[in-house]
Parts: C-alpha cells; structure tokens; sequence
C-alpha cells in the first residue's frame, strides 16, 4: 500500500516514486539533501525504504532553477569548408563512447553561428533539466541540409549544467596547416 501525505508543505512539490527510484537518486535529481527529505516526509518513517507509488514532498527553493547554455560555433567564413546551416540540442546521461537516448531539448537551428537554450523553459516534455549531476549534459550539433558539405555530427565533452548560471560551450572548426620539412631518407 502506499504512503501519502496528508498535505505537503508549503513550497514543494508531490512525487510519486517510481519502480526504478532510490531516495539517493531522487535527492540527486532535485538537488537536495536527504536531511531535507527526511524532514518534509514525516509520513514516511524510514526514507531508505521507498515503494512504487509512494508519495514524496519534494521541498523547492523560493528561486527558480534556471540555466542559458549558449553553443557558440567558429566555422569560418563562406570558403571552403564552411557549412552555413547547423543546429544544437542538449543531452543528458553522458556515457562515453556511446549514444544516450537522453536529449532534453528540441533541436535549434543557429542564428548568426550561436544556439542559446534557456532552462527549464526550453525543456521536452516528460524531460528535466539535469542539474548538479557531474559531467552529465553534453551537447550535440549537426549540419542541416542534404546540400550541405561538409557534413558533421559531433558532441562536445559532458559538462555539469549549474542552475542559476550561463555556461558557454565554445567549438572552433578553423584549421590551419603546418608546413614542415621532409627528414631525409638516407
């Protein structure tokens, strides 16, 4: 059977806990401590035993989580190898080497080589923005067009979405080649 509050104090916000839950991963997620838990669920006598169905209280700070993750991208000017059309989108669940299906934005295209995600308003439904969890959010940016070259598909390196900051993700596609002597083959 599961545990409800009667009512949830002021400033928070109800969550029913899930299958997969913990209480570590549900005070990671909203970036409080599990004094803080414990203390807004008296309804629940052992916080470390959760069940599926089970209602939380989440306490929330008076100020709004918020963040502007801004993608800048230094591809040159209209010469070779310049791509005019790219856009951006923001992922979480960071895993090296591999493909996360965790993308917590829409895509947006570039204006003037810039993307600016404003969190949690620019976040997909169903979705939360990642905050406070190490080297987690990664970028992911990609041309537009089937008349584009070249082509690219990249991310960036994770970094940790901090709420109430701007975080600037600088990517710079200019090259320029070295031109060294040969070594003698003698």
């Amino acid at each position: 059977m599961s545990r409800k509050p009667y009512r949830c104090p002021r400033n928070s916000l109800r969550y029913t806990v899930q299958e997969t839950d913990t209480i570590y991963d549900i005070a990671k997620h909203y970036d409080i401590s599990l004094h803080e838990l414990k203390k807004a669920n008296r309804h629940i006598e052992d916080l470390e035993v959760i069940c599926p169905g089970d209602v939380l209280c989440i306490p929330r700070e008076i100020e709004p989580r918020r963040a502007k993750v801004i993608i800048a991208l230094n591809i040159g000017t209209n010469k070779f190898g310049y791509t005019g059309k790219w856009e951006a989108a923001l992922y979480k669940g960071a895993i090296p080497a591999e493909e996360t299906e965790g993308r917590f934005t829409e895509w947006k295209q570039a204006d003037k080589n810039i993307v600016t995600f404003e969190l949690p308003e620019e976040v997909r439904k169903s979705f939360e923005v990642p905050f406070s969890i190490p080297e987690d959010t990664y970028v992911r940016i990609r041309t537009l067009g089937n008349d584009v070259f070249p082509v690219f598909d990249l991310v960036t390196e994770p970094f940790t979405l901090v709420r109430n900051k701007k975080i600037i993700v600088p990517i710079n596609f200019i090259s320029k080649a070295t031109i060294l002597p040969l070594a003698n083959k003698n």
